[in-house]
């Protein structure tokens, strides 16, 4: 028999920068891969459940072929002390239950001729004993639950049926009911917390149904509930510390876990929806509570740790992932989770790889302050609204809430008061909001009640709409240009993320004489369209960003009229080689007394390139090996010419 056993310590992380951060150990880790695994998920472990006698602490693992004792008193040091023989194995078996009363283990298995296993454990850790085997009561199961405080085993999912039995002997069950009968109908049940008789029965497609069976032979339905937000597959729950509020897992991949309102069993609602928030296809199990956290079997995202101090508004605090490989949309990864030992070490089953013993966590701390959202980027226009919890830590006579607007001097208002006690869910709204000038600013939330002062912070970074474009330098204003290839540039606008160019014909009726128009990212445009020549033309630039948009002033300029001689005729200029590979020279006629300049202009219109051209200077070497292939624009002006010519980039690598 091959056994594995890994000591290693993994650091856990937790979501919220406003809540105690819990770290926790993995103490050990047993798998033994000489176990056959399944056809179906290429596993070998299921459920997990633990015992504790005499100061010793003990695991007890599910698997294809068996039932595993191990001894984990010294986690470090845990051992397999018994291995009893499932009576359904093979590749085939995927589901195997446990749980334990008193000094006895009951198991049941979903898949092969199976039947209920009882395990006497008070002899450990020397030996545990087989005390029954039978298939009286059921052949296969899908689960078992215990109501300790009554002595009665319930058996759940074998088909239709759910057998109750009283094991106030609990090596010899006796029958007390099956379901469904005459008058009560009780679909098929997947899992259930039962306590006290009441049964929060998990029904599958069916929903939550909650039952009084305080008489076995006259159980009453007292309510249930599908339909409900995020519903799937009802898999498995369990109740919170106040017996109020039903932890609900739908084993459904995407499908969130529920907090249900019990209150009123009649009228059961869900009051929240929550999750890991990995991804959208991630999917629980198997939920269990202790000292006011929620532990979280989650299938291949691992244990997921919640504080439910506040049941309204569980918060993740830890998590340890038992499953390396990667995730998918189908079973695998951990099954199972136990919280209950006395030394509060955490037990976990992983499908494929074992067992698992994790450090205590720390009991869930006081909350005080906690915000689901602390980052907001918003224009000024609009309003900031989030939820804010106020957490157990505060004294029940409730606290005072206040916001500190000295660095954001906005307005903050508390839904629906200033006043709030813990638990309460408090709606958070900020309006008139000053612009931040690009920075994130922050906006401190107070809450005294009168013996302690906490703070929370959000910070928020609220953009203006930009301003106007204030001055261009091309064309000048009232200049005379050539009617082709007009060089537009203007100043640049801190904050817009865009700039549209229009040109008209009358400066009065702009937006109807508009002949041209154009987005563009930057500051400058050359505008390869012609434009008729000898005309008077209208332009303005108008900024935008998210937030809004501003237009500029109107300006002015004309265009040469028809007889203009100032371009170069084609013999005066050459270009070679055309293509050009890493140079490009240019041999051109021009007066020895004037300046110029040269531009190298892209397909889109963008200046990429420009350079001065000195006086009597008649001839350019260019650059041309940091440029990518394509086709661009030689553009040459001086107070006398404008010339412009297509020239390709060409180079072969």
């Amino acid at each position: 028999m091959k056994q594995i056993l890994h000591c290693t310590i993994f650091i856990l992380f937790a979501v919220s920068n406003v809540h105690a951060q819990f770290q926790a150990n993995s103490l050990a880790n047993w798998q033994d891969n000489s176990l056959v695994p399944t056809t179906a998920y290429n596993s070998r472990y299921n459920d997990v459940w633990g015992y504790a006698r005499d100061g010793r602490e003990y695991a007890i693992i599910g698997s294809t072929e068996a039932i595993h004792i191990l001894d984990v008193t010294d986690p470090g040091n845990t051992t397999e002390i018994q291995r009893i023989a499932g009576h359904a194995a093979g590749t085939f078996l995927i589901h195997r239950d446990m749980k334990v009363y008193q000094d006895y283990l009951y198991c049941v298995a979903d898949e092969g001729s199976s039947t209920l296993q009882i395990i006497d454990l008070s002899m450990l850790p020397d030996t545990a004993i087989q005390v029954y085997n039978s298939n009286e009561f059921v052949v296969t199961s899908h689960n078992l639950y215990i109501d300790s405080s009554q002595a009665r085993l319930y058996i759940v999912g074998k088909g239709s049926t759910t057998t109750a039995l009283d094991i106030s002997n609990p090596a010899a069950p006796v029958l007390l009911a099956n379901y469904p009968k005459p008058g009560f109908p009780l679909p098929y049940v997947h899992d259930a917390y039962i306590e006290n008789n009441i049964g929060y029965m998990n029904c599958a497609n069916k929903g939550l149904w909650v039952v009084d069976f305080t008489d076995p032979d006259n159980p009453v339905a007292l309510g249930s509930m599908d339909g409900y937000p995020g519903d799937g597959y009802n898999h498995s729950g369990w109740m919170a510390a106040d017996g109020i509020h039903y932890f609900m897992c739908d084993e459904t991949h995407g499908s969130p876990m529920k907090v249900v309102d019990v209150s009123d069993p009649s009228d059961l609602k869900v009051v929240k929806l929550f999750s890991p928030g990995f991804r959208s296809n991630e999917i629980p199990h198997n939920v269990a509570v202790r000292d006011g956290l929620l532990y979280v079997s989650h299938y291949y995202d691992g244990l997921q740790v919640f504080d439910v101090s506040n049941p309204r508004n569980p918060i993740r605090v830890a998590e340890y992932d038992t499953y390396p490989d990667a995730d998918a949309a189908w079973y695998a990864g951990n099954w199972g989770v136990y919280p209950f030992l006395p030394s509060g070490n955490i037990l976990l089953s992983d499908m494929q790889y074992g067992l698992f013993v994790i450090e205590k966590l720390p009991a869930a701390v006081k909350q005080y302050l906690y915000l689901e959202d602390d980052n907001f980027n918003v224009c000024t226009s609009e309003t900031v609204d989030f939820e804010m919890t106020v957490g157990s830590g505060f004294a029940a006579s409730g606290v005072t809430l206040s916001a500190n607007t000295s660095n954001l001097n906005a307005t903050v208002e508390f839904i629906p008061g200033a006043l709030a006690m813990p638990g309460d869910v408090v709606a958070v709204s900020v309006t008139n909001l000053p612009g931040t000038a690009g920075i994130a600013e922050p906006l401190e939330i107070l809450a005294d009640d009168g013996t302690d002062n906490q703070t929370a912070t959000v910070f928020i970074l609220a953009n203006d709409a930009p301003a106007a474009v204030l001055s261009v330098s091309e064309p000048a204003a009232n200049s005379t240009v050539s009617p082709n290839d007009i060089n537009f540039v203007w100043s640049v606008v801190n904050g817009a993320d865009a700039y549209i160019i229009e040109i008209a014909t009358d400066e009065n009726d702009f937006s109807n004489t508009v002949v041209f128009d154009q987005i563009i990212a930057g500051n400058s445009f050359v505008m390869g369209t012609p434009l008729s020549a000898g005309e008077a033309y209208f332009w303005r630039i108008t900024t935008a960003n998210e937030c809004g948009e501003s237009v500029s002033n109107v300006w002015a300029f004309h265009t040469e009229s028809p007889n203009a001689t100032t371009e170069f005729r084609a013999e005066e200029v050459s270009l070679f080689p055309n293509p050009a590979t890493d140079y490009l020279l240019i041999d051109f006629q021009q007066s020895a007394h004037t300046k110029g300049r040269l531009e190298i202009i892209s397909t889109t219109g963008e200046r990429i390139f420009q350079q001065n051209i000195e006086a009597g200077q008649n001839r350019l070497n260019l650059n041309m090996s940091g440029y990518a292939n394509g086709i661009y624009l030689i553009k040459i002006s001086t107070p006398e010419i404008v010339f412009t010519k297509r020239v390709a980039v060409n180079r072969h690598f």
